[in-house]
């Protein structure tokens, strides 16, 4: 049965899905269902906003929240309780239907069409023969070039202003590869395809595998992209992503409007570019655009304007402006200045501060912002008599000034706009947003209020960057680079050395913490040095230096204890437990663990609490205490599936098949090592692919089925090898090596064997005490020596 509304509701129900948040917040529940904290970080908001905004959906009949129990915690989960709504006007009033959340999901446009659709056509004119062209091509790539202000995004949008599965993207210098394919993602969300937006929400995702799942979801969705502006980003990283999408568009097709031609596209492939140069508007096109403007002009009049214009649809606009505000009858030279200054002599004094205000900025601002920067309540009226008269453009993201227009107005005042502007993106939220504020704060020549930024997600310990790592990384290395206040400046070199271990960078992650733990010595504030001090110890963990790590987490939890900071004490209980076990005090890290998991409890995070419950499982079993483990592991698990927490649902899957290794169930362990294997190959984690893999390879050759186990292996091994997963390698080789040599194949078992590395490091020194019982099993004890060389050394 479907939900209806009427009345008052139907209202509320507009406005609530007018909001862009709410939307965004919708696509997300039409993926799984989800809780507040969780929504609040895939989407980088407050998440006091979030539930505000879910208590008012769920008000509306749009979503259904219910009562879980995690972690001895009451949370309240959300699912979206209708797919689909229908307006219906009934007599003198309007309906609105639903269709129920449990309906299966008819193929529609994304609820993002707002931001996704083509700018709005006011005053289209001819262009004819390329609409035909632009409508026809057969290639999957679509290029549209042109001088600007020549009308190549507005033939664009009036070829497609009525094609569903259409993705419109006008591209900017902050752009990313990640950004491009965050927006990508919801638009494929709303289309039924949701894998990249799962991947994508996730820590460790690759640009790579993302952009394969981009081009699966748009392949089957058969959907058409428009990449506007795209020489603003042509010489990027995200101008390589567009190249990249448009190579392999084979069941949908890329578009790219550009100022030049676009380099490193396949022309010279049969079957795979069409071009259009756009050029002037002809005589008679240019005639009827001044028509329309209300300009009728003599044949000789009309010549002599389009042999000065040459067909330029914005001269042609601005010469109408001029010419029906002073019957302007004859012009030579400098036709743009000249007109431009009949132009804007002639323009209301409004439309002049709004031109001066968006001749301020390249990319399209919205009107809220504009309204703030000009103190007019309600642009919108001026806005579209500007895009009337062509001087102006709008489009999904906002308004923006020719830039013919803009450099006629001239860049008075640009300072102090952009200075507004980074302020009004920082109280938005989310993170793009914050990203835009601090490029406006660093072009404003306040670098200091950017790094107050970075130092806001530091104390906050907001995550949520890490689905912008190139983005915020560009933004991080130009703040190292200006002047900033001391504590300031060690703030931007934490999130530079955190930006080089996500990026696999260690040794200059290191040195950049060391220098700036150094520097936080006698600055005599006990927080960045204790943010400054854990991050280090983590990293000291990971190398092996346990000492190290040891001191810097226990500094890090006195000062987190004299200040009372609670995400500072679980960081430090986490690095106590990560070090002590590394360094064989697994009893101590265990007091230390069950403290992590009391801090996470208290935070309330879900996402602790099951992080917390992994890590207590696995630790359990490194202390052979495998019914405990078990417990944990699956309690942890069950929370994570429930929660829709797919990256630790894998990561608990996975601790569950080391723990069935450990009782010798090779059943479960199986179920296990698949169901990890599954959920990493559906987010498209690759790197921890291999350990899934592992375990069960080694599951089934514990179950008398060799062949598979080889098979699995070696594709693990391959894997791990192009991934640079050093973790894994060691076992793989070991397991390889035991599972040939178990069928006979001696020759090639001893060759694997052989190839454990000689490093240090604890898979090594199991991988080398396996291998050395394998010989023995074998008979070929007198072989270990030669065979492992100095791993023996490192397993004794």
């Amino acid at each position: 049965m479907k939900p209806s509304w009427s009345g008052r509701d139907v209202g509320r129900i507009l406005r609530l899905l007018s909001n862009p948040v709410n939307l965004e917040l919708l696509i997300l529940l039409n993926t799984k269902p989800s809780y507040p904290r969780e929504l609040a970080r895939l989407t980088g908001r407050d998440e006091t906003d979030v539930s505000r905004r879910l208590k008012l959906l769920e008000k509306a009949g749009l979503v259904e929240g219910s009562w879980r129990k995690i972690g001895g915690r009451n949370i309240r989960m959300y699912r979206l309780s209708v797919r689909g709504l229908r307006i219906d006007f009934v007599g003198g009033g309007v309906k609105v239907s639903g269709t129920p959340g449990s309906a299966p999901a008819h193929e529609a446009r994304s609820l993002f069409s707002l931001e996704a659709g083509p700018p709005r056509q006011r005053l289209f004119v001819g262009r004819r023969g390329e609409l035909e062209k632009l409508r026809s091509a057969g290639t999957p790539i679509v290029v549209v070039w042109g001088m600007s202000g020549i009308g190549k995004t507005s033939l664009v949008a009036k070829a497609f202003e009525d094609l569903g599965k259409l993705y419109w993207h006008t591209l900017s210098r902050l752009d990313t590869p990640e950004y491009v394919l965050w927006r990508l993602a919801f638009f494929l969300s709303g289309l039924g395809y949701s894998r990249l937006l799962n991947y994508l929400g996730t820590p460790g995702r690759s640009v790579e595998l993302a952009a394969d799942m981009a081009v699966e979801g748009l392949s089957a969705a058969g959907a058409t992209l428009v990449f506007d502006d795209y020489h603003v980003v042509e010489g990027s990283e995200a101008g390589a992503l567009v190249r990249r999408l448009a190579k392999r568009s084979g069941g949908y097709r890329v578009v790219i409007v550009s100022r030049r031609r676009p380099r490193g596209l396949p022309y010279h492939e049969p079957g795979m570019v069409s071009e259009i140069l756009l050029k002037g508007l002809s005589p008679p096109e240019s005639e009827e655009l001044l028509r329309r403007r209300g300009v009728e002009l003599e044949p000789g009049e009309l010549a002599e304007v389009y042999a000065a214009t040459a067909g330029h649809p914005l001269l042609l606009h601005m010469f109408a402006e001029a010419y029906r505000s002073g019957g302007l009858s004859r012009y030579r030279g400098e036709a743009a200045r000249y007109l431009w200054r009949e132009v804007y002599s002639a323009l209301p004094e409004p439309e002049r501060k709004l031109l001066s205000i968006l001749a301020a900025f390249e990319d399209p601002q919205p009107p809220e912002l504009i309204a703030e920067l000009s103190g007019i309540r309600s642009p919108e009226p001026h806005l579209y008599r500007l895009a009337d008269r062509g001087l102006v453009e709008q489009l999904p993201e906002g308004f923006r000034a020719y830039p013919l227009v803009a450099s006629l107005v001239g860049r008075a005042g640009r300072r102090d706009l952009r200075l507004k502007a980074a302020e009004y993106y920082a109280r938005r939220g989310g993170w793009i947003n914050r990203l835009r504020a601090m490029k406006y704060y660093m072009e404003a020549g306040r670098p200091d209020l950017a790094a107050g930024l970075v130092a806001g997600r530091v104390l906050r310990d907001d995550y949520t960057y890490l689905s912008y790592l190139d983005s915020y990384k560009m933004v991080v290395d130009e703040l190292a680079r200006a002047e900033l206040p001391p504590r300031l400046r060690l703030y931007v070199a934490h999130d530079a050395a955190l930006l080089e271990r996500q990026k696999g960078r260690i040794p200059e992650a290191t040195r950049i913490l060391e220098e700036a733990v150094d520097r936080a010595e006698g600055l005599g504030d006990p927080v960045v040095l204790a943010n400054l001090a854990l991050s280090l110890s983590y990293i000291y963990a990971d190398l092996g230096r346990v000492e190290e790590s040891l001191r810097l987490a226990e500094r890090g939890l006195r000062i987190a204890e004299e200040v009372g900071d609670n995400r500072l004490t679980m960081a430090a209980y986490a690095n106590m437990v990560k070090a002590l076990a590394m360094g064989g005090q697994l009893d101590e890290a265990y007091e230390y663990l069950v403290k992590e998991l009391k801090v996470a409890e208290d935070l309330g995070d879900p996402f602790y609490v099951v992080w917390s419950r992994i890590h207590l499982g696995e630790l359990q079993r490194m202390r052979g205490r495998l019914g405990e483990a078990e417990r944990s592991a699956k309690e942890a698990y069950m929370y994570a599936e429930e929660l829709g927490l797919k990256h630790p649902q894998a990561f608990a899957a996975l601790v569950l098949a080391e723990i069935y290794e450990a009782t010798g169930d090779a059943g479960k362990m199986l179920k296990y090592a698949e169901a990890c294997e599954r959920i990493l190959t559906e987010l498209g984690m690759i790197h921890r692919l291999s350990s899934a893999k592992f375990y069960r390879a080694k599951a089934l050759a514990a179950l008398g089925r060799p062949e598979e186990a080889l098979a699995v292996a070696e594709e693990a091994l391959r894997v791990a090898e192009k991934m640079g997963d050093t973790y894994i390698v060691p076992m793989l080789r070991w397991l390889l090596g035991d599972t040939l040599m178990s069928m006979g194949r001696t020759g090639e078992g001893l060759k694997h064997l052989s190839l454990i590395p000689e490093i240090n490091s604890w898979t090594v020194k199991e991988a080398c005490r396996k291998a050395a019982e394998t010989l023995k099993r074998a008979g070929m004890e007198h072989e270990t020596p030669r065979i492992l060389g100095k791993c023996l050394g490192e397993s004794e």
